[in-house]
């Protein structure tokens, strides 16, 4: 993950009207690009010479490679122009502490949907080498976007927020995350089948568990999908204890008695 600078010029200054204008193109571009996947924790400065600024993360360097785009963005590019814009000038600033690598497999074999409310990362993970999948990497549904991966995120991360908080909504939060049927899992679950449809790839989605009664008990659970034996004698990335490959679910034996 690569904190990014993003700079764009005016061609006219002074004029208030074009003034807005120019925000609003840069404004919808940013948009684009984060539901893109090419963006991620973005924010916008304006200094005094009517220069505006943007800083984020990127998951990988080829971000804001032309062939990353999807129609949108390419057309939010090509409105710079209008508004009296030049193209982003695009700068690199460092590799952001304590965040994941992209992936680095050339054909990638299945992914895993995984975050927490510490996770700027994208939500879709490698399985082979556990590096996150960069969204715009992955072949587009109709809309071009990932309106509906990025709200899961989103929602998921509020459930995390919630449960770690331990004061208001923690039951709920936690019921979210690890319950298969919650409609957080329902809507993960769709984003998994969706990604699985367009990719082809065997797509794994991550139920939480916090507690659990006792060592000896969380080793005899059982796939909450079919019942099956799911207990993994080698855990993957040393992150998951249970994975059953009928369902396509990832667990853990409980935080609490870890």
């Amino acid at each position: 993950m690569l904190a990014v600078e993003l700079k764009f010029e005016s061609e006219a200054r002074g004029v208030s009207d074009a003034k807005d204008a120019k925000t609003d193109a840069i404004n919808w571009l940013i948009g684009a690009l984060v539901r893109n996947g090419s963006l991620l924790e973005e924010f916008l400065l304006e200094d005094e010479f009517e220069e505006w600024t943007v800083y984020g993360i990127a998951p990988a360097r080829d971000a804001f490679h032309e062939r990353s785009w999807n129609d949108l963005v390419r057309q939010r590019m090509g409105e710079l122009l209008p508004a009296k814009l030049k193209h982003p000038c695009i700068r690199f600033l460092g590799v952001v502490p304590e965040t994941a690598p992209a992936c680095h497999c050339a054909e990638p074999k299945g992914f895993f949907l995984f975050t927490t409310f510490l996770h700027a990362e994208p939500p879709v993970w490698c399985l082979h080498c556990k590096g996150v999948v960069p969204l715009y990497r992955l072949p587009r549904a109709a809309s071009g976007e990932h309106s509906g991966l990025l709200t899961w995120k989103s929602n998921y991360q509020a459930c995390d927020t919630l449960q770690m908080n331990c004061t208001v909504g923690e039951r709920f939060g936690t019921r979210e995350m690890s319950d298969l049927k919650s409609r957080l899992s329902r809507s993960g679950l769709a984003a998994c089948t969706e990604i699985q449809r367009l990719t082809g790839q065997a797509v794994y989605y991550y139920l939480y568990r916090g507690d659990g009664r006792s060592s000896a008990s969380e080793l005899r659970r059982k796939c909450p999908g079919c019942g099956g034996a799911w207990l993994l004698e080698e855990p993957p990335h040393h992150k998951f204890d249970f994975r059953c490959d009928q369902c396509h679910l990832l667990s853990n034996i409980a935080w609490k008695l870890r």
